[in-house]
């Protein structure tokens, strides 16, 4: 959405608006990923593209009762040859003050978020240190920065917060994006913080007031290899499990 102001794009856009009213009467919300652009392209002029697009369908949205959501997405490393736009919560911020419609929210997404702090880590060791990565600051940071806008969820796991766990690096692509079961966190203090985010999400976010969901967004573990990514993913017993989890952090909250 970000590479060019296009008709093509904004076609698509409204259709989908258009089938997600149809399919979905109560709270109908398309959830967005804003897209990639070469890292040789200006960041600012992606997120002009962005507003633009979104501009020109928001009125279907507002018509039709749609919400947009925009999603918060993985990183990639410096050296991939492309960046992602909305990886960075300033970024989403930017694009809602300039389209300013209630129509147009965010979904939040634990796992992407993960990937964004070990970016941030890496990039700059000076700034961020390894107390930022393992307490995850990050999503603390973006939740507090969006928590009225937040309205939907999605919630995995990824090790991108554990300094050792290089081996799960993507060499050129999304960084430690796994998609595995909240049952897959090893050590309690990684399940105090995730807690602690979880927690932060269903008490101080939109996401009660407008009737949105939290997600357990996992990716089959038979679709790795499909992906080129064989680590990835869950099965049905750690989405059992990981449910189970979730229920009993919500129920103390």
């Amino acid at each position: 959405m970000g590479s060019y102001d296009s008709q093509d794009v904004v076609r698509g856009l409204e259709a989908h608006i258009r089938l997600t009213a149809d399919l979905i009467s109560d709270f109908p919300l398309l959830i967005v990923h804003l897209g990639v652009i070469p890292q040789a392209e200006s960041q600012d002029l992606a997120l002009e593209n962005c507003v633009k697009n979104l501009k020109k369908v928001l009125p279907l949205a507002e018509d039709l009762g749609v919400t947009i959501c925009l999603e918060n997405v993985p990183a990639y490393m410096p050296g991939a040859g492309f960046s992602a736009i909305g990886s960075d919560y300033h970024d989403l911020l930017t694009i809602l003050r300039a389209c300013k419609s209630h129509y147009l929210k965010i979904c939040y997404d634990w796992g992407h978020a993960n990937a964004m702090g070990r970016m941030n880590y890496e990039s700059d060791k000076k700034r961020y240190s390894l107390d930022y990565l393992k307490k995850m600051r990050y999503h603390h940071e973006l939740i507090d920065c969006l928590a009225p806008e937040i309205v939907y969820t999605h919630l995995h796991y990824n090790s991108a917060h554990l300094e050792l766990d290089k081996m799960l690096r993507k060499e050129g692509g999304a960084v430690w994006d796994m998609h595995w079961g909240i049952n897959r966190i090893s050590d309690k203090k990684t399940a105090e913080e995730y807690k602690k985010i979880v927690q932060k999400v269903a008490e101080n976010t939109a996401l009660l007031k407008y009737g949105g969901k939290i997600l357990l967004e996992l990716v089959p573990k038979w679709a790795g290899p499909l992906l080129n990514s064989p680590g990835i993913g869950a099965d049905k017993k750690d989405a059992l499990e990981s449910v189970k989890i979730l229920r009993r952090w919500l129920n103390q909250s």
